[in-house]
């Protein structure tokens, strides 16, 4: 009995093992768990809003860390969940790690010399776009109170994306 009670703890542990995420990345920036509030945004119609942190006008070829993505959670673009974290060599993306692994977890995407060299090309993130290019912060709100007030002003510096 103990016996078999053993064996079945063995294999639940090599089973936990095989299945445990990537590490999350570590470096400045990447232990960030909600956004600063210099954090760039932006939004997509079938993807919800993002907050940005640092922006990529802030990244240079010195820089060694992290670009982190929270996402909105439902409508409430006050509400924020983590959604991504890119390791960055200078401008030059490492990897990509995400909190939830699932069928289309991009925490298995590895890069080199701006190639994937690991992951799902179908699933991973596309090293040209990162780091990621945002709005001021600010200008999600102020965009969508336009949206709803054809008299107010588009929110200044708002419509360009660094």
């Amino acid at each position: 009995m103990i016996r078999s009670l053993l064996v079945i703890f063995g294999v639940l542990v090599l089973a936990h093992h095989a299945v445990a995420e990537e590490p999350r990345p570590l470096g400045k920036n990447c232990d960030l768990d909600s956004p600063p509030p210099a954090s760039g945004e932006d939004a997509h119609m079938y993807g919800g809003a993002f907050k940005i942190y640092p922006r990529a006008k802030n990244i240079d070829g010195n820089y060694n860390g992290c670009q982190v993505v929270w996402r909105s959670s439902g409508e409430n673009i006050d509400n924020w969940s983590l959604y991504v974290v890119f390791e960055l060599k200078g401008e030059e993306l490492v990897q990509a790690w995400m909190p939830i692994e699932s069928e289309y977890s991009h925490s298995k995407c590895k890069y080199e010399n701006g190639q994937l060299i690991s992951g799902n090309t179908n699933h991973c993130f596309k090293p040209e776009r990162v780091p990621v290019k945002s709005m001021a912060s600010g200008c999600l709100s102020g965009l969508l109170a336009a949206s709803y007030d054809r008299k107010a002003q588009l929110p200044k510096g708002c419509l360009s994306y660094e």
